[in-house]
């Protein structure tokens, strides 16, 4: 396996927990802030969407929220599919460049997915863990934990890469980054900075027949966020005080 995990120190980083606050409790009625990506989706025939996703160190898990639109205007089309894919979105925002499923473990789509297996699944097959959206809303939102997503190791890491919702006969409609503070690819207001990622820097194609191993060196950014502290304002306004200090260091993939 690669070598190379995102560090990441989040001191006295509580948050008093609001109604659907998401996070272990820690006492006193606190939970852990969870560290958020985010991806706005925009494609054919209408549909738009947006995705967050919520990591809880603590708990090993991503909360997955998703909200879809338009989706009667693609008329003919059935239910829904959509997946983190390991590229990012074209510059001219062609899904086409988001090349395939985030897999790092070479599943593959054959067999097709079962939800009652997830562990089985390809990572990024979100649909075919958590099921499909149906057509016969013009807007729907889903929530769910996916156990299985993660911000790191970097080959595992949904960090840089993109969502993109299909048609039945695999059609992409709609696909957008996934976007994130943490890897630089947005600030803290969740803008997107149309900045590459300084996370997932190396983009590894798997096949489930054949996986192609890259080896190589590169100059990887580690992370280190130091005292994170979020207050809980009248407002509700979060104030933040973050120091980061980005240190580089050759890394050397070894397997």
């Amino acid at each position: 396996m690669f070598q190379k995990y995102l560090y990441l120190w989040v001191a006295t980083g509580l948050l008093e927990c609001a109604n659907g606050q998401v996070g272990p409790a820690t006492g006193a009625g606190k939970c852990t802030v969870p560290l958020t990506a985010n991806a706005v989706l925009n494609g054919i025939f209408g549909v738009t969407g947006q995705v967050t996703f919520q990591l809880v160190p603590e708990a090993q898990l991503v909360v997955v929220d998703l909200k879809l639109s338009g989706l009667k205007k693609p008329a003919g089309f059935g239910d829904y599919s959509y997946h983190v894919h390991t590229h990012p979105v074209g510059a001219d925002g062609n899904c086409a460049a988001t090349r395939e499923h985030l897999d790092p473990f070479n599943v593959g789509t054959k067999p097709p997915c079962d939800s009652n297996q997830p562990q089985l699944c390809q990572t990024g097959d979100l649909s075919g863990k958590f099921g499909k959206i149906p057509s016969s809303e013009d807007s729907v939102s889903v929530h769910y934990i996916d156990p299985f997503l993660k911000f790191s190791p970097q080959e595992q890491s949904i960090l840089g890469r993109s969502i993109v919702v299909h048609g039945p006969d695999s059609t992409r409609l709609a696909c957008g980054n996934i976007t994130s503070w943490i890897d630089y690819t947005a600030d803290l207001s969740n803008r997107p900075t149309l900045q590459a990622s300084r996370f997932t820097t190396q983009y590894v194609m798997f096949s489930h027949d054949v996986a192609y191993i890259l080896k190589m060196y590169i100059e990887a950014p580690w992370f280190v966020f130091i005292g994170l502290n979020l207050a809980w304002g009248g407002e509700h306004r979060a104030v933040q005080r973050i120091e980061m200090i980005e240190t580089r260091k050759q890394r050397n993939n070894l397997f």
